[in-house]
């Protein structure tokens, strides 16, 4: 027992060497395509290079989580792979300690960098690239302000049914204040009901809208058609925030996987399209496991390897990264497929565990484990 907690130790941390230079290495790669992509952008608004720096530093954990999957995949076949160069595979199964005894801390910290990276996704990483979008915007672009609390010529529904078309909306703090306003409800039994005000205004106290300067018109469905005049209308229905109002598209990867779906379910009230957003919304639960799968197609490929024969080292660097490019493009299709509407959002976002999953579970059935 004490032997296995031993080897237990030993292959984890053969595999978390390997893992850490690569994530490492991987998440450098990724940034510096991003700035040679993007140089003569930040050459053409004269961004101050420490303020790039802030961008990518802020991106880092975003940029850590897309990478760690495929730096799993190569750290697992590698740090196998050694051992099987250097003859400790041999010596392990003549002990009679089997492959999957052998990977067993392998796939639990898998399993735990998937549960762990699916938490991350839903708290900190979503508000980190809040802040560095903001930092890309604002100082490497060098945008203004001034139009962050103004929003024109927009359609808002609430989820009571209540539809808004403003011409203008101007938020500060918790006041609000909009200009040539419509408001649309159709009741249940049919009538609708139309209100123009030349105005309204967020009243903190009440937590609703007073609108000024206007007229309601309701249509019933035996065509009648009735018109009242206002001067000032208050009314307990009429509670959207004003920071609903001026919320406009949002990027999935500032938003977690409830507050994504609820985006999703706001935008489809308004009859905008979603599909994107749906299969981004899959993304966020398939890709946290392909830590998972990753690191099972890994075990896979090595005992494959070890049952036609060859010794597990011959499976090397060139061989994982040509995977991890092969299991990046499976993502990326799936994904392009789903945002094509080829694919259902949730078969697009699982393709490649998918697949890679089904080629693992049948490479381990004829390896020698």
């Amino acid at each position: 027992m004490v032997l296995v907690r031993r080897l237990d130790r030993y292959v984890l941390a053969q595999f978390l060497r390997i893992l850490v230079i690569t994530l490492g290495a991987l998440t450098v790669v990724f940034i510096m395509i991003h700035l040679m992509d993007n140089i003569d952008v930040y050459l053409d608004h004269d961004a101050a290079w420490i303020d790039v720096a802030r961008f990518y530093l802020y991106q880092t954990p975003f940029n850590m989580g897309i990478t760690l999957p495929m730096a799993m995949m190569i750290a697992t076949i590698l740090s196998i792979g050694e051992m099987g160069k250097h003859g400790e595979l041999t010596a392990m199964k003549a002990s009679g300690i089997s492959l999957f005894r052998l990977v067993y801390p392998m796939l639990v910290f898998a399993l735990l960098a998937s549960l762990g990276s699916l938490v991350l996704g839903e708290t900190i990483i979503p508000r980190l690239n809040e802040e560095g979008n903001d930092i890309y915007e604002e100082d490497v672009l060098g945008g203004t302000e001034e139009f962050e609390n103004y929003r024109g010529n927009f359609l808002y529904q609430d989820r009571d049914g209540y539809t808004y078309i403003v011409r203008s909306l101007f938020v500060e703090d918790t006041l609000g204040s909009a200009e040539q306003v419509e408001i649309q409800r159709k009741l249940p039994d049919g009538t609708f009901v139309r209100i123009n005000a030349a105005n309204m205004v967020w009243e903190p106290a009440s937590r609703s809208w007073v609108l000024r300067n206007g007229e309601i018109r309701v249509f019933t469905e035996a065509g009648e058609e009735r018109m009242y005049t206002f001067l000032m209308l208050r009314s307990r229905w009429l509670d959207d925030e004003p920071e609903e109002l001026l919320a406009e598209e949002r990027d999935p990867e500032e938003m977690g996987y409830a507050e994504l779906e609820a985006y999703i379910d706001d935008r489809e009230r308004l009859g905008v399209e979603t599909r994107t957003h749906k299969v981004d919304l899959q993304m966020k639960l398939a890709y946290p496991f392909a830590n998972l799968i990753v690191v099972l197609f890994g075990v896979a490929i090595v005992g494959s390897a070890a049952h036609a024969g060859r010794s597990s080292g011959t499976v090397g660097f060139g061989v994982a990264l040509f995977l991890t490019i092969v299991f990046w493009g499976f993502v990326r299709v799936g994904q392009g497929i789903g945002y094509g509407g080829g694919l259902g959002p949730a078969a697009s976002a699982w393709l490649g565990n998918v697949a890679f999953g089904v080629v693992s579970l049948a490479l381990l059935a004829r390896a020698k484990t």
